[in-house]
């Protein structure tokens, strides 16, 4: 697994260790509902809480705030559908075969988070922003609702979107439909960042490069999702986590996008956790590298699910920065 597979390993996260969970009161614990959100194409630095000056992601920065932020987080490709499969299967593209966009799909024989909560109680749905990942392409696995552009069914159309504030209504109206009571797994996708650059007023008016107000929408539409979440049912039990699938080259290295070279302004990804779960570690900046892969396996860990329930998945992350070993 490289260098990044053993940092992961020491990382691997024991639930007697982690304070929040395992010193509060069995009575007092609630399995969490999940909001993960993936900010399409969005490099670390580009964001207030990786100390990007201009930016205008107050939602994402008080998520950190209150959280805990990864300050080395890295994408396992800098290509869409593959790096969201490892999103949600805790196993890296050798290990799900899901290459590149379009051509490849996650077969039945994939284990998504998604499938692992929906059998333990949880209610699950998904809105992208893009048809790259699409139903088609094996992403729905597990998803009760899986909602993005509407397309013809014959359609090869890889650049077909929605806007950030019609991921978000779709994502809230399939909250309507949720008991306030009943936990959930959602996963929300904002296509927004990706080229070609098109952010809509005011955002475009208020900075310098498109790119950067493509962030600022999709940070605004968060705060919606959260207001609206947080508003509808009781907050105690929310975990957030907010990541990306990759980053941007913006020019740098002579590539104006993304998915061909390898380097940070591609792979450094914001992964965030926050919420009442992780709330006793606020404040949090870990700086050891972690794999965005880890993340399936370290929802499970804080629901308190067996960790055989993604039998090939990585390693959990350690959510405290005390014992992180040296990469």
């Amino acid at each position: 697994m490289g260098r990044i597979g053993e940092t992961l390993r020491a990382l691997l996260l024991m639930l007697l260790s982690v304070p929040s969970l395992a010193c509060a009161p069995e009575k007092a614990w609630r399995p969490p509902s999940i909001l993960l959100v993936s900010l399409d194409t969005t490099r670390a630095d580009r964001l207030g809480a990786y100390g990007f000056a201009d930016a205008a992601t107050p939602h994402v920065d008080r998520l950190a705030r209150e959280g805990i932020l990864f300050e080395q987080a890295i994408a396992p490709t800098p290509v869409t559908l593959p790096s969201h499969a490892s999103l949600l299967t805790g196993v890296y593209p050798t290990a799900h075969g899901v290459r590149d966009n379009g051509g490849f799909a996650l077969g039945e024989q994939a284990v998504l988070i998604s499938e692992v909560l929906r059998e333990q109680g949880w209610r699950t749905a998904a809105s992208v922003g893009s048809y790259v990942l699409d139903a088609r392409f094996g992403l729905d696995q597990g998803f009760e609702r899986y909602t993005g552009p509407r397309i013809a069914p014959d359609s090869t159309a890889l650049g077909a979107s929605v806007k950030a504030d019609q991921v978000t209504d779709a994502a809230l109206a399939w909250l309507e439909e949720v008991d306030p009571e009943e936990r959930f797994f959602l996963f929300v996708h904002y296509y927004d960042p990706h080229a070609p650059y098109r952010p809509p007023r005011p955002h475009g008016q208020l900075h310098a490069h498109p790119y950067d107000a493509e962030i600022a929408f999709a940070d605004e539409q968060l705060g919606r999702l959260l207001r609206s979440t947080r508003a509808r049912r009781p907050a105690r039990d929310l975990l957030i986590v907010v990541t990306a699938d990759h980053g941007e080259s913006l020019g740098e290295h002579g590539e104006d996008t993304h998915g061909i070279l390898i380097y940070q302004a591609t792979q450094r990804i914001p992964l965030i956790f926050s919420g009442p779960p992780v709330a006793r570690h606020a404040g949090t900046r870990v700086d050891t590298p972690v794999s965005l892969t880890a993340v399936a396996p370290t929802l499970l860990a804080l629901a308190r699910i067996p960790r055989d329930a993604l039998p090939a998945a990585v390693d959990p992350l350690l959510l405290t920065a005390q014992g992180s070993p040296a990469p």
